[in-house]
């Protein structure tokens, strides 16, 4: 006997389809009929979890964002390895993973999550921010250095640069030497 899935795990599931699709095919290309075939699911059915696909992307929006920050936090907080490393891995699990994703198809995606998060990326931007600058208030490495800036100060320099450096659509490798001398710049330890 088969039971239907539970509300929780369809709406899961729908938002894996759709995050899959989004990143295909970009915000404006997406279609609810996309996201409904590729879900497995009746446009009608996907209505009774979603109103639209502006509240589907941002529901994708959100399970990417609380994703990241865990899966970011469990490397920057890790104690198998250096200051250095961990900072390096961090900035990339936030965007580095990302960089070469996005094409012109699909690059939208960046301005509808600006346009269609209601503060959603600004809120986790800044929960990453604190991450890194209490990661580097309890480092015995980073208090050992001749930094004049604060945590706080260092971690919005790391990030403000490694958000610039998203919209050059660099290649992983690429990405991470940049950001591991930012690093290496901004905290004076290397790797």
């Amino acid at each position: 006997m088969s039971t239907a899935p539970a509300p929780d795990d369809r709406r899961d599931g729908i938002l894996a389809a759709a995050i899959s699709v989004f990143a295909r095919y970009g915000f404006k290309k997406t279609s609810v009929e996309d996201i409904a075939r590729a879900a497995d699911i009746s446009k009608q059915g996907l209505y009774l979890h979603f109103a639209s696909k502006e509240d589907i992307f941002v529901a994708c929006l959100k399970k990417y964002l609380v994703e990241n920050h865990a899966a970011m936090e469990l490397l920057l907080f890790r104690e198998d390895a250096p200051l250095f490393a961990r900072l390096v891995d961090a900035f990339d699990s936030w965007v580095g993973r990302y960089s070469e994703s996005f094409s012109d198809e699909n690059y939208d995606v960046i301005e509808a999550s600006k346009r269609l998060s209601g503060g959603l990326m600004d809120e986790y931007k800044a929960l990453f921010r604190a991450s890194v600058a209490k990661a580097l208030s309890a480092s015995a490495e980073f208090k050992r250095t001749k930094n004049i800036l604060a945590p706080k100060e260092v971690a919005d320099v790391l990030l403000r640069l490694v958000e610039s450096w998203k919209s050059e659509r660099l290649p992983r490798p690429e990405f991470r030497k940049k950001i591991a001398l930012a690093v290496r710049a901004c905290v004076q330890i290397g790797g």
